[in-house]
Parts: structure tokens; C-alpha cells; sequence
């Protein structure tokens, strides 16, 4: 392909570094796939997690960057699969896009053919998950030009939009807050003090966890390279976006999040078991919610996820989908048993 420039990196070095904040000025993409994010997240799982690898490709069409893609390579096995790198963390996986970028399908099943014929060798499947349609204004070509499977659904209260709570959650959540007023004192508080952020990310960690084993969800933070990356994030990020909810001086409910381009991301709630039966969790919600309006926001991003409240506290819909692709037979087989482990899942899911 004319004028196409393919750079490849393993590592996060100043030239990559540069280019990559530079790009972030002239792109659409979600604050997981800024620099200063994924810096923290490459830097934690390389060094507590070794069969991962950094796989980070610059693309440039006449010597000017179009399209960055944040990816990492995972050895599982002999499956050597890449990815999108961010897990589990990352709602969003996406490239960075130049704005206003208008490629087609064949020009980018060139580009991405040219990656996988120069670098098979590296891995032998791809598996991409958590793609969004579109990545802001801007549409995502790994979900509109590829055969993809799965779809998720994200909700977001859209502030550019109407949007009211509804009557019945707007008294339920108002006497809720008389009860609680009833034993104390109910303070909402915005964490920016390194000692404050790091007891409510304890908190987060504390009580999500939890929250996971009382669900019998897959509980992240018994890993404890994933616990780490999760204190790195929130405690390095410029961003980070981390609320509390107090009954005098007792922390009952918290939540963890970013706040990057007008766009807040509503990631880590957690909430006091106990406080449960006050709704703690839906009080800090509409704490958050009112900060986001005071604050300009755009968006209140609740992110992945089906959870009820979600589909009450939004005013638009996204989805986004994985795609899943073998580049020898031993990829093959990889993809088989991907295939089968969502399978058994949807039939478990049907079930309950």
C-alpha cells in the first residue's frame, strides 16, 4: 500500500511515549487508551505477569500518524493470542483514530492483513473483546468491517440529551435519604488526598470483593497483580475520579472512576453490605450524578453492564462486540475452545 508506514513497538520507550501523547491530541479514542493509562497497566502486568508481551503498532499514512492500536500479546499455554491490552479494566477497547479519518474497508483489511502477515510469528489467534461501535464521533473499523460475535451493551446518561430520573425512583431515593439522615449526618466527598484515596480504594477492594463472592462472580482482586494494578491506576491517574458517601465519619458506599473529555466513567461502585436497605450504593449514584451536571460534564458513562439500575439511570444505548480469529491450527484450537467456554456459559446463563 502507497504511502502506508506500519511502526512496531515491544516497548514503552520516550519515542513511543511522545508520539503516543502527541497522537491523543488529534484522536478520538476513550481515556483507557491514553497513554498515561495504559503506561500504568503495561508497566504492572509485564512485571508481575510474564507471559505477557507489549504489542503497540503506530500506523502512518504520508508520515503522519492515522491509527494507533494498544494491543499486548498473552501466552497461554502454546496459544500465543493477542489482544487489546487493559484487562480486566479496560470497558472500552478500541484503537485511537485520527479525527475525521475516513478509511475503508479494503484499504484497512490491507493495513491489518499487512500487521498479521509481518508479525504472525508473534502469536497465533486474536481474540478481541469489549469493541465499541463507535470511539466517540468517530466509527470503530474492527466492529463495522469484521465478522464479529457477542454483543454487549453499554448505558450513559447523555447530559446533551432530556433526562430525568424517574418519578418513583426520585421519591424512593429521597426517602432513602431521609432514613439515613435519621442516624447521622450524609456527606457526599470528592477524594484528593493520597491518604483519603487509598482508604477508599481499601474500601472498594474490601467490599467489591465482597460483593463478587457473595454473587459467585469472578472475583479480580484475589489476584493480586490485578489488586496492584488497580491501586497504580487510581493513585497515578490525573484523571481518576473517586467519590465518597459518609454517615458521620463511616464510609458506607464509594466509587472509583475517571473523569477525561467532559466523559465520567462510572467503573468501581461498592458500597457497606448493611447499608444495603438504605440504597447507599443508588444514593452515591445520584451524588455523582449531580457533581457530573455542576462539573459539565457530557457524558455520565456507566459502562458495560446490564445491571438494572443502569437501564433506569440512562438516556442512550451503545453496544459493542469481540471478534475472534486463528492465524495457524494450533490458533485453531484456541478458537474452538473459546467457542465452547461461551457456549456453555449462554446455556448456564439461560438456565438461571
Amino acid at each position: 500500500m502507497e504511502n502506508i508506514e506500519i511502526k512496531f513497538y515491544q516497548l514503552l520507550n520516550k519515542d513511543l511515549a511522545s508520539q503516543w501523547k502527541e497522537f491523543e491530541k488529534n484522536s478520538d479514542h476513550y481515556y483507557f487508551q491514553t497513554y498515561e493509562w495504559q503506561k500504568n497497566w503495561y508497566y504492572q502486568i509485564i512485571k508481575y505477569k510474564k507471559n505477557f508481551k507489549v504489542f503497540v503498532i503506530i500506523i502512518k499514512k504520508n508520515n503522519t500518524p492515522i491509527i494507533l492500536l494498544p494491543m499486548c500479546i498473552q501466552k497461554i499455554f502454546c496459544f500465543k493470542i493477542l489482544k487489546w491490552s487493559g484487562f480486566p479494566f479496560s470497558d472500552y477497547n478500541a484503537p485511537l483514530i485520527k479525527k475525521d479519518l475516513i478509511i475503508n474497508k479494503n484499504e484497512f483489511f490491507e493495513i491489518f492483513n499487512l500487521i498479521i502477515r509481518k508479525y504472525k510469528n508473534l502469536f497465533n489467534c486474536i481474540n478481541l473483546i469489549n469493541q465499541p461501535f463507535n470511539i466517540n464521533k468517530t466509527v470503530n473499523p474492527f466492529t463495522v468491517f469484521f465478522k464479529n460475535y457477542e454483543l454487549n451493551k453499554y448505558y450513559r446518561i447523555n447530559f446533551n440529551k432530556n433526562f430525568q430520573i424517574n418519578e418513583k425512583e426520585n421519591k424512593d431515593l429521597n426517602y432513602q435519604i431521609k432514613r439515613l439522615k435519621k442516624l447521622g449526618n450524609v456527606q457526599f466527598h470528592l477524594a484528593t488526598k493520597k491518604k483519603d484515596i487509598k482508604k477508599i480504594i481499601n474500601f472498594i477492594i474490601k467490599n467489591k470483593s465482597i460483593q463478587y463472592d457473595r454473587t459467585k462472580a469472578w472475583n479480580l482482586f484475589k489476584l493480586n497483580t490485578f489488586k496492584l494494578i488497580f491501586i497504580l491506576i487510581n493513585l497515578k491517574s490525573m484523571s481518576r475520579y473517586i467519590t465518597y458517601l459518609t454517615l458521620d465519619k463511616k464510609i458506607i458506599a464509594a466509587h472509583s472512576g475517571f473523569i477525561y473529555n467532559k466523559r465520567c466513567y462510572y467503573l468501581f461502585p461498592a458500597y457497606d453490605y448493611y447499608f444495603r436497605k438504605f440504597a447507599a450504593g443508588k444514593i452515591l449514584l445520584d451524588f455523582i450524578y449531580k457533581d457530573c451536571i455542576r462539573k459539565n460534564c457530557d457524558y455520565l458513562d456507566l459502562t458495560i453492564g446490564s445491571e438494572q439500575y443502569k437501564v433506569k439511570w440512562s438516556n442512550e444505548i451503545s453496544t459493542s462486540n469481540n471478534y475472534l480469529k486463528s492465524i495457524s491450527t494450533i490458533g485453531y484450537i484456541y478458537i474452538l475452545l473459546i467457542k465452547f467456554k461461551n457456549y456453555l456459559k449462554k446455556k448456564n446463563d439461560n438456565r438461571s
